[in-house]
């Protein structure tokens, strides 16, 4: 009876360290960069009729960058999320090219996000 309640409670920290490994090395901190200008939207925007058209507040200029939020799934698509001028704005990645900058992070750091994780590889350069 001893050993078995050794094992599990063995098994139970290694599971919850597994777990806390995974997550300490799961976040990044992104920004995106403009390649070319690049339309910022107003997120709500985006999942409008087909017909609709999204709402332009701003445009990054190239070579520009912004601290991404998070990357979220609307609809079809992965939008890329940013902070701009005390707003959320969705990054018009398919109107022109970004260039993701990614470095990895702790959690609890300052813009540390884990939503990114597998998208926009083919955009992406590791810091």
């Amino acid at each position: 009876m001893r050993i078995s309640t050794l094992t599990l409670l063995s098994l139970g920290i290694l599971a919850g360290l597994s777990v806390f490994g995974w997550w300490v090395s799961a976040a990044e901190v992104v920004k995106v960069r403009a390649v070319e200008t690049v339309p910022l939207f107003d997120p709500n925007s985006l999942a409008g009729q087909i017909s609709d058209a999204p709402h332009q507040v701003g445009e990054l200029a190239v070579g520009q960058e912004l601290s991404v939020v998070s990357c979220t799934d609307r609809k079809s698509d992965i939008n890329i999320l940013a902070a701009y001028q005390d707003n959320v704005v969705a990054v018009g990645e398919w109107k022109a090219k970004v260039q993701l900058l990614r470095r990895p992070a702790f959690p609890w750091e300052q813009g540390a996000i884990t939503s990114c994780q597998g998208f926009y590889k083919s955009v992406s350069v590791h810091a």
